[in-house]
Formats: structure tokens, sequence, C-alpha cells
């Protein structure tokens, strides 16, 4: 039995008496630190303290740049931790932190984020990764810049800790801060400890540091929060005044998303302050101005005056905020008032609107957006068209102007109403003396619904306005999509075909550009275009077998069977390949493969 154990003892010494001679006759090799790190590992495996100790020092010593080094100077610390050596111990993680953070210029943490479960759960102090970061980056970003510090200092802490000495651990973590001023990643770990160890005055220190330090707003928001879960509404109070200051509109933005809302702690009455403060700051910000009407629709806040003065300055600034204004003036009985009271500050001539438009066009606006709620569309379409005239790549004011002459040039011909000759001239901005209206010129209908050719002028004027939309923003395949299907509805489909054929071409190396074309064609029956299209994408993406499905399923319209069952055929065998493809674990992106019922 004795030799036995002693068999191990033996081995060691055999051992450490070759790694010895090897270093003797080669000092210069590579090989010695692992062959050392070897022997050290050997020790601690059979409880050599002495040993790892002996070893480990000598190791130190000899190695100062060896890649292994943390991790030998971790295996002496553990064992003067088994032998009750305190003061080596936290030597030894001194020595290692101080390195360590030397070798990561200083920023040895940076700024990565927490784990989730650590006490605030913080976010990057640099922001978010973009989106469509590559898994690799996502795991780089939440990883420290040295790994093998914040594992020394994780594991300095926890002994600290362990031994009752939580204040000796803040010292640690403050002594490291005043080492490396610029690393974010240590306030984040120190107000994590701070916050777990229930050291509230510290805690709010640090992240007042930390805001002082660093030229990103992100730790007013960890303070925020801090305060929130505190139920410190004053506090709160006070840092959001001192944000609205200095933030950006949209960095407020965020931040009042997350952290000012009228629950508890910040209650109603709070909420309405602060966000009439950030409105004060940034008065076109419209985020703070939905906060507000928000707020003045609470019972508790409730103020009906400061909420129509609200919308009466904003309601043209947003669709949603144009629909609640006429919302409310119709609701409560006013719209009528109100236009009238436009008219009467604003008087127009027969319907002159392009000098009104030139010297007041918000109530010109005001009068086609009335004129349209009441369902007045007749006068409400050449106010808009003065309007859209002013602003021909306004996308708002343009769709809405292309909506209400769309919907006119659909109308029925009514021939007791009916115009002798339709709208008349196309170059006047004002009405002609016989009252009939400009297309182009943006005057008022007359009474009553539009002849044939008036239905057709209407039309060509709102295809007009949309051609100028879709020079504004050529790559808006909406736009292309509506102005097919005006000429659609009149059944030029030619033409309809002009704009839906340039679909494809705003995204001509994406397969979906082209099934968006070849679907606007199948709606309107006009099946070989689609598959004209899809033949397209098929050429220019080097994908034969590119939607088969659709492909098959216009041609079982065209009730050309036997094609439609090549197709599928197609589609399954470039299936089966693509499941095969998977099984070997060679899994691609399969263009066009659709699986539907």
């Amino acid at each position: 039995m004795e030799e036995q154990s002693a068999a191990p003892y033996f081995r060691r010494a055999r051992g450490a008496e070759l790694v010895a001679l090897f270093e003797s006759r080669f000092p210069n090799s590579a090989e010695r630190t692992d062959l050392r790190e070897r022997v050290i590992e050997a020790y601690a495996v059979y409880g050599s303290n002495d040993g790892v100790i002996r070893g480990g020092t000598k190791f130190l010593a000899d190695f100062k740049d060896a890649a292994n080094r943390t991790s030998v100077a971790l295996r002496l610390g553990d064992a003067y931790a088994r032998t009750n050596q305190t003061r080596q111990e936290f030597a030894v993680y001194d020595l290692l932190l101080a390195e360590l953070a030397k070798q990561a210029d200083s920023v040895p943490l940076g700024a990565f984020a927490l784990q989730a479960g650590q006490a605030g759960k913080q976010t990057p102090a640099q922001g978010g990764r973009p989106a469509g970061a590559s898994a690799e980056s996502a795991a780089a970003a939440s990883m420290p810049r040295s790994p093998e510090y914040a594992r020394v200092l994780d594991r300095y802490v926890a002994r600290l800790v362990s031994l009752k000495r939580t204040h000796d651990a803040l010292g640690i973590y403050r002594r490291e801060i005043d080492r490396n001023p610029n690393d974010p990643g240590l306030y984040d770990v120190l107000a994590a400890f701070l916050e777990q160890n229930k050291l509230g005055a510290d805690l709010e220190q640090t992240y007042q540091r930390a805001i002082a330090q660093f030229p990103d707003h992100t730790w007013e928001h960890k303070l925020a929060r801090w305060y929130l879960r505190q139920r410190r509404a004053a506090d709160v109070s006070k840092i959001t005044q001192d944000v609205v200051k200095i933030f950006s509109g949209t960095e407020l933005d965020g931040y009042f998303k997350e952290i000012v809302h009228p629950a508890a702690p910040v209650g109603p009455a709070l909420y309405l302050q602060l966000n009439v403060y950030a409105h004060q700051r940034f008065p076109h910000h419209l985020s703070f101005v939905r906060n507000l009407l928000g707020a003045y629709s609470t019972t508790a806040t409730r103020n009906d005056v400061e909420y129509l003065a609200l919308l009466r300055e904003h309601w043209s600034d947003a669709d949603d905020l144009r629909m609640r204004f006429f919302e409310r003036l119709s609701r409560t009985g006013r719209l009528n008032a109100e236009l009238a009271a436009v008219r009467t500050a604003n008087p127009v001539t027969g319907a002159q609107f392009g000098p009104l438009e030139d010297k007041n066009p918000m109530a010109v606006r005001m009068l086609a957006e009335g004129e349209s709620w009441r369902c007045h569309f007749e006068q409400a379409a050449p106010m808009f068209l003065v309007v859209e005239g002013s602003y021909p790549a306004d996308a708002t004011v343009g769709s809405r102007t292309v909506a209400i002459y769309r919907s006119l040039g659909t109308m029925e011909t009514d021939s007791r109403n009916a115009l002798p000759n339709g709208p008349a001239s196309t170059d006047s901005r004002n009405a002609l003396p016989n009252g009939r209206a400009s297309t182009d010129s943006r005057n008022a209908l007359p009474n009553g619904r539009a002849s044939a050719d008036g239905r057709v002028q209407f039309t060509n004027t709102a295809i007009e306005v949309g051609g100028k939309l879709s020079d504004a923003n050529p790559r808006s395949a909406q736009t292309l999509t509506r102005l097919g299907e005006m000429e659609a509805e009149r059944e030029r489909f030619p033409e309809a075909g002009k704009f839906w054929n340039r679909i494809p071409e705003i995204e001509s190396g994406k397969a979906d550009s082209y099934l968006q074309a070849a679907m606007i064609f199948w709606d309107y029956y006009r099946y070989d275009d689609a598959l004209r299209v899809i033949e397209d994408a098929r050429t220019r993406l080097a994908s034969p077998s590119l939607y088969t499905y659709e492909a098959g399923a216009i041609l079982e319209n065209m009730r050309e069977y036997n094609r439609a069952v090549r197709e599928y055929a197609k589609g399954c065998d470039r299936a089966a390949r693509f499941e095969r493809r998977a099984a070997a674990g060679r899994v691609g992106s399969p263009t066009g493969i659709t699986r539907r019922d």
C-alpha cells in the first residue's frame, strides 16, 4: 500500500526532472510553457499545494508573456486559497488584473451586454448591434474585450464576498475604475454588484460618475430605471428634466417610451408635466404630441381645451392626428362652423383657390380636408389639387389627391347634372367663366356628377399626380401598382402593363419583386403577362424551376393542364433535391420553393 501511495509522488518528481532536463537542453523551445503547466497541473490534481505554489511562483517569474500565464496564476491562487494564504492569493489576482488591463489598453471589459438575470438587465453602453449582424458578431458583442480579465475579477470578488468582506470587494471595483476610467463595462458590473448587495447610495453615485464620464446617454436610462425600481418619483422627474435638456429628439423619445409612463411611480400628473416639458423642447416631435393627447384624454388629467388646441396645431403633420382632429370637430358638431370661419377669414372669388394657396396654404388644406370629411368630394378635389401642386413630392397630400380623383373617375355618369363638355381647359389655375373646372388648374368642380368625358379627365388627373409621386420615389412598388390599377380599371391593360413591368426593375436581383408583378397580372387575368414575368425571373436569376407552384396555378386557370403538371413536377423535383441537401448538411436557400396546400 505504501508503495502504491508513493508511486504518483515519484512519477511527478520524475516528470519534473524530465521537464527540467528538456529546458536545459532546449532553453528557447516554445514547448517549455506547456510542459511546465502540465507539471503544475499534476501537482494540483494530486493535491500537492506546495508543489503548485513552488512551480507556479517560478513559472510567473520565468515567463512574463506566456499565453497560459493566466491559467497558471489562477492555479497558484487556488493553492493559496486552499492553504488559507489570502494575502498571497489576492496579490496574485492584483497582479493579473493589472497585467490584463494593460494588455487591453485599459478597457478590459468594454461595453459588453450583461447576462440576463443580473440586476437591472443592463444593455450595452454603446447601443445595440445593427440589424442583420451575424451570429458570430452578436456573440462577440456580448463578450468582454478580455475574457480572462472578467474571469479573474469575478473570482476575486467572489472570494472576498465569501469571506464576508463586501466593502473590500467594493474597493476592488473602485480601484479598477480608477485604473481604467474609460471602461464602461466596469461601471456596469459595479452597478450590478451594488444593487445585489443593496448599496443604493453607492449605486447612485456610480451612475452619476458614469454619466459624467461617458458621452453616450445609456447611463441616464439606467439611473432612471433604478429610480423607478426604488419608486423615487421625484428623482425620476429631476433626471428626466435634465435629459430633456441634453438628449436629441430621437434619444428622448426612446427614453420616454422606456421610463416615462402614466403608471406608478410616475403617475398621470407627473407624466403630463414631463411630456409638456419635452414638447416645449421639441415642439415638432410627434411622439410627445401623441403622449400629451393621451394624457389630456385620461380621466386624471383630462383637458378638452388643450386637447383640441394641440390637435389644431398638429393635425396636418400626420394622418392619425388629422383623423382625430376632424373626428373631434364632427363629433362635437363644430365642423361646419370651423369651415365657415375659415371661409370668412379667407374669402375666395368663385373657385379661385390658387391665390389663396399662395397666401394661406393651410386654409386651403383645412377646407379640402373638411369637405372630404363631409363626403363633399367634388368640392374637395380641386382644393387637394391646388395643395398638391404646391407640394408635388408630398406622399400624404399626393396619395389623398390620387384617391379622390380616382374615386371620382369611377363615379357613374349622371346625365342630368353632367357638364356638356366635362372639365375644361388645362392651363389656368382659376375657374372658367362658365363654371367648368380645369383638371390641371387646381380649380373647383361644378356641382353635380361628372360626364363620361369628365370621368376620363378625373382618372387622367389621378394618374398625373401619381406619376409625380413615382418620380419623387421611383422605388415605390405601391405607387406603380396603383398607377397600373387605374389604367386597368379603364381596361387599358397595355398602359397598365407599362407600370407593372417596372416593378421587377426596382430590385431586379430579388425573386420577390418578379412575383409581385406576376401576381398583379394574374389578379387581372393577364395570364400570358404573368407567365412572361416568371420566365423573365427564371432567366435573370438563373433558376429554371423558380415559382413552379405559381406558374402551375396560372396554367390551370388557362386550362393548360399538361403544362401545369410539368410545372408542379419541376417544383417537386426541386424540393426533393433541397431535402436531400438538407439531410447531407448542405442546406442552401431554395429561392422560389413554396409549400402551399
